[in-house]
């Protein structure tokens, strides 16, 4: 009986001792990204915001890597196959995934933020004003903790006008203040070498469909029309609160009829309409653009002839106000970090809960969102989140500025980019997807080399003819997919008329004709949808 008992004990110790190495084993999580086209890096798993995680909080990350831009295919696929514990997309995770799927991920409780994600919840609560109205569906949970700034220094529109103030000096021309002086001043871009090649190869205006922030509806605000890619959207809002028409109106007609004009006489490059983004960046990188929009000059060109532009307020049209169309104020995107219905059924929300408050720490949070403090950025205040990016020193002008660097980064584990071409935070970081920060960085605003100052000024000067926008809000799911159907087909059309009419011509009748399409595409359903979401009586 002895024996009996004492191998009972020892085989209690030895199951006892295998629980206890099998939960000191690492919890794996896949991890879906977004990957920039900037990034040079091998994987997520050698960036050191990754591999800290991993020991701090004992996890494998299994990061599945998703192309920016043409993530749609294989996100899609993600979904159909349920093959991922968290998605931490950002704003390329929108919210219409969970609107029409909700069944397939978390939903979160409010107990569950507070214990498994206080540092979250406590920077929400001081920093994001109605965040849990922000976060929380129409069925009254809440799918996704919020990721990236919430009041970042930048990003409150999408495109900005940007002009070649170099050439306007080379010509000895004023800036534009109406649409007539615009004019003449894309003549004189034309005709008169303002890039001084000895070439007539000049692009008085150029745009790029095919690229974010670069389409040509931007021009339409001119006409007091605060359209944008593809048009969206759709809708301007009147000062008393009512969504009208856009694309309906006399003053997009007016807009189309002036842009043929300008493709007729060669001061708009007509290609626009489908050339590709290296073929636009090409054109921008020569040196061969007067006026463009996008998000920023740095996004085309490589080159210091980035400088030469900066941004331009759009000149009214006569009889109009110019107006552009800003983002929402809140920044945080509110489908930052999504668990699965996998991951809940595996029993891992909490470690994946409590990863995401780990990298929510405010330093932590910054490593994630740009690269190692004291190489990429570092504090100037830190109780009250106040921090600037760093420059990288140059090696000839200052050699122990340099070998700094050089050591920091080695010490980050990134030795191999080291003396190589990268995008700072695209590569070191998690740009546009980070977790949850509530601060912009603070920059030296004399300094208008820099991308962000440059950014930032641009944005304070459009502030001026900011239009209204509709609210920010969840729309149940019925509503939401009831739009889509209804209005299917309705920005194809309205963008195939709009490139028709750039290359022919605005008629009488093509104008009737495309007035009948839109309603025929239920555009007077569509304006009724946001007057309703305006005025709080959508649902």
């Amino acid at each position: 009986m002895k024996k009996l008992m004492s191998l009972l004990l020892a085989v209690i110790m030895v199951l006892s001792m295998g629980s206890i190495a099998m939960a000191d084993e690492p919890v794996e999580l896949t991890i879906a990204v977004i990957r920039r086209a900037t990034d040079i890096s091998n994987s997520y798993n050698e960036r050191a915001w990754a591999k800290d995680a991993e020991a701090a909080m004992n996890v494998k990350l299994n990061f599945i890597e998703l192309p920016e831009g043409s993530h749609q295919e294989p996100l899609a696929g993600l979904l159909s196959g349920e093959q991922v514990d968290v998605y931490f997309m950002g704003m390329h995770f929108s919210d219409s995934i969970i609107t029409e799927n909700p069944g397939m991920f978390h939903a979160y409780t409010l107990d569950e933020i507070k214990t498994y994600c206080p540092t979250y919840y406590e920077l929400a609560e001081k920093y994001v004003d109605n965040w849990q109205e922000y976060t929380t569906w129409p069925d009254g949970k809440i799918y996704g903790l919020m990721g990236h700034n919430a009041k970042q220094a930048t990003g409150l529109l999408q495109g900005i006008q940007y002009l070649n103030y170099q050439w306007l000096e080379n010509l000895d021309l004023e800036v534009p203040t109406t649409m007539d002086e615009f004019y003449n001043m894309l003549v004189a871009f034309r005709d008169n070498d303002p890039n001084m090649n000895g070439e007539k190869d000049e692009i008085p205006i150029d745009f790029c469909n095919a690229n974010y922030a670069g389409d040509i509806m931007y021009f339409a605000s001119s006409w007091g029309l605060a359209l944008g890619d593809n048009g969206e959207p759709l809708y301007t809002v009147t000062d008393d609160g009512h969504a009208v028409g856009a694309v309906n109106t006399q003053a997009y007609r007016e807009f189309l009829e002036f842009f043929h004009k300008l493709a007729q006489e060669g001061l708009l490059n007509i290609e626009g309409l489908t050339q590709t983004k290296e073929q636009w960046d090409a054109n921008l990188s020569a040196g061969k653009v007067g006026v463009f929009w996008t998000w920023g000059p740095y996004n085309n060109i490589p080159t210091d002839l980035k400088l030469e532009y900066n941004y331009f307020i759009p000149v009214p049209a006569d009889g109009y106000k110019t107006s552009i169309y800003p983002n929402n104020p809140i920044r945080a995107n509110r489908d930052g970090w999504v668990i699965t219905k996998r991951a809940e059924e595996a029993g891992k929300v909490e470690i994946a809960m409590r990863l995401y408050d780990y990298w929510c720490e405010p330093t932590h949070s910054l490593n994630v969102q740009l690269g190692p403090e004291g190489v990429i950025w570092e504090w100037l205040d830190k109780d009250n989140l106040s921090y600037h990016t760093l420059k990288i020193p140059n090696s000839e002008t200052d050699p122990e500025g340099y070998a700094a660097y050089c050591e920091g980064m080695k010490a980050a584990g990134y030795e191999h980019l080291i003396g190589k071409e990268y995008s700072g935070a695209n590569t070191l970081g998690y740009q546009n997807s980070a977790p949850l920060f509530v601060k912009a960085a603070e920059y030296d605003m004399s300094d208008t080399t820099h991308n962000t100052v440059r950014r930032i000024l641009s944005e304070r000067a459009f502030s001026t003819v900011f239009a209204n926008r509709a609210p920010s809000v969840l729309i149940p799911a019925e509503i939401s997919e009831e739009l889509t159907f209804m209005t299917d087909g309705l920005s194809d059309f309205i963008n195939g008329f709009c490139a028709e009419s750039l290359l022919n011509g605005v008629t009488d009748e093509s104008w009737e004709a495309y007035l009948t399409g839109l309603e025929a595409h239920n555009y007077g359903y569509l304006i009724d949808y946001y007057d309703k979401l305006i005025q709080g009586t959508l649902f």
